[in-house]
């Protein structure tokens, strides 16, 4: 955690050097690469591939690195001088440090799983499972809802989400950009040359003409300040590009999650199409025999048609899953296909005190705030230095046609801060510094409120899951019920409405399970991935 202790100076960090290249759309763009006007006008897409991929569903201690904030990014040259502003220590991730990438296979066993016949918590799917026959499923009305043979595994979709998002290659180009500001600022004045002419009109006797070089000479380690501060805006830029990243990653894993579990709920609201037709076979059947009256074939054609309308709407949320899930993938036109997954409870085990530390340790907002901090401390040096006057030296050689010779003239020209010493401009910058010093303070309280909403959904649904799922819980009883009521129905011994009521509460129970397998599973996502979702409609970079 963030610990902020308020002196009255502060040694000045050094930003970062320059960063190695980065990956977008399957191209490699280096900070030291010249871009032309013409790759600039086409519109070249610059790209990154993080140097330590590390999976958000796998908080481990190999993905972090607790340090000082003194060690986030390696200091050169000699010590900095200070100012009056406070010390902040921080134990924080470091975002460029080489880890070892994760085995994609475990991390999929590690995010989602959806295993009916080894998990006590898994809901029948099929017919068979309630003593009917097996389930076929659904002719779809809309064309668009056929599902493909093809299918994606999480990390699929997370490579092409990472390729094709537009929010990375535009957090990327944000970075890019920085680095190639910063390049600039550090650059002194050019030379300037030039032609000089006296007394032209005097017909060649009294004219002077010459050449001169003028030269600005900046002072006081101006430029060395403008790349200082640039350096740790670079490296905010970096921290949003790597938040965007997150973004993304959590995009996918909640919409891959809600892509499995309505899978489900489709096959599910299929099974209990079939049980109703069953159940309206049956009840014809035992009418036609006079057994029954002719309400019971009406009550289960009731409950076929009320089947249909659950399954449509199934059809119609797995579709809109997809949708959203094609649309953080960055392929909009991505053709609607099965996912491949399992869903464990125990594979969403959270506690309060892990996350609250690694959400302070590894996040990237905090990471930005500090970075933006530290920027803020230069540019309160840099407005001192505005102070020290530049230098321009001006030197001239020219032909004197009335003596017959040559001669030179240097000129040397200062401003005196008399009036004008940069008073409002050092006062601004303390003020900045002030600041972003209480962002970061902010920020962190801001992290726990948010952890402390998200940790409470994420609790509930765990309940609701653990009570519909447990030996013997509602998800169990509610299917022995079902059992033991067609059984009974098929000797005569209760009414059709009593099996078809049974029967509906199963499938209510079986969806309610569903949904807070869901709400769950996203919200763990959430917490998992530093609570950074919404790629496409929140980005970091955008102030």
């Amino acid at each position: 955690m963030l610990e902020v202790n308020r002196e009255n100076s502060l040694a000045l960090r050094e930003p970062p050097g320059v960063a190695p290249p980065v990956f977008c759309d399957g191209r490699q763009w280096s900070a030291n690469n010249a871009l032309d006007s013409q790759q600039a006008m086409k519109g070249l897409a610059v790209s990154h591939a993080p140097e330590s991929p590390v999976h958000p569903a796998i908080a481990g201690s190999k993905a972090t690195s607790t340090v000082t904030l003194a060690q986030v990014l390696p200091t050169n040259g000699s010590p900095s001088p200070t100012t009056e502003l406070g010390v902040v220590q921080a134990s924080h991730h470091l975002a460029s440090t080489p880890q070892e990438p994760p085995n994609p296979q475990q991390e999929i066993l590690q995010t989602v799983h959806l295993n009916r016949q080894h998990d006590a918590t898994a809901i029948p799917a099929t017919a068979a499972d309630f003593g009917g026959e097996p389930a076929r499923d659904v002719s779809l009305d809309d064309a668009t809802a056929t599902v493909r043979e093809e299918s994606y595994n999480l990390q699929q979709l997370e490579q092409l989400a990472l390729q094709h998002n537009p929010a990375y290659c535009e957090a990327v180009a944000r970075y890019q950009a920085l680095q190639g500001q910063w390049i600039q600022v550090g650059l002194p004045p050019n030379p300037i040359l030039g032609y000089s002419g006296q007394q032209l009109g005097s017909s060649g006797q009294a004219e002077q003409q010459g050449v001169y070089v003028e030269q600005e000479i900046i002072t006081g380690k101006k430029l060395q300040l403008n790349r200082q501060i640039l350096g740790w805006q670079v490296q905010r830029a970096r921290s949003e590009m790597e938040q965007v990243r997150q973004q993304i990653l959590t995009d996918v894993q909640t919409a891959y999650i809600q892509v499995l579990i309505a899978q489900n709920r489709r096959h599910l609201a299929q099974t209990l199409v079939d049980l109703t037709r069953q159940s309206l076979l049956q009840a014809e059947a035992l009418y036609a025999a006079k057994e029954v009256s002719q309400a019971d074939p009406l009550r289960a054609q009731i409950a076929v048609s009320q089947a249909q309308v659950v399954l449509q709407n199934a059809v119609n949320q797995h579709l809109a899953a997809w949708r959203r899930l094609a649309a953080v993938t960055g392929q909009a036109d991505l053709p609607l296909s099965d996912v491949t997954g399992d869903f464990h409870p125990d594979d969403y085990a959270l506690e309060w005190e892990t996350e609250l530390a690694r959400l302070q340790q590894q996040s990237p907002e905090i990471a930005a705030a500090i970075a933006e901090l530290e920027a803020a401390r230069w540019a309160v040096r840099r407005a001192h230095a505005q102070v020290i006057p530049d230098i321009n030296v001006q030197g001239i050689v020219q032909d004197d046609r009335a003596t017959g010779s040559s001669n030179g003239n240097l000129q040397v020209t200062l401003p005196i801060p008399i009036w004008n010493r940069n008073q409002g401009g050092i006062r601004q910058a303390r003020a900045t510094a002030t600041a972003a010093q209480r962002r970061v303070d902010r920020l962190l309280l801001d992290l726990q409120a948010r952890l402390a909403d998200e940790f409470q959904s994420y609790q509930n649904a765990r309940n609701e899951v653990e009570q519909y799922g447990k030996e013997g819980g509602i998800l169990s009883q509610s299917q022995r019920s079902v059992e033991l009521l067609r059984q009974a129905y098929q000797a005569g011994e209760v009414s059709l409405i009593d099996l078809l009521s049974a029967q509906q509460q199963y499938l209510q129970n079986s969806l309610d399970y569903l949904d807070a397998a869901a709400r769950m599973a996203s919200s763990a996502i959430r917490i998992r991935g530093l609570l950074l979702d919404k790629s496409l409609s929140n980005s970091p970079g955008e102030r």
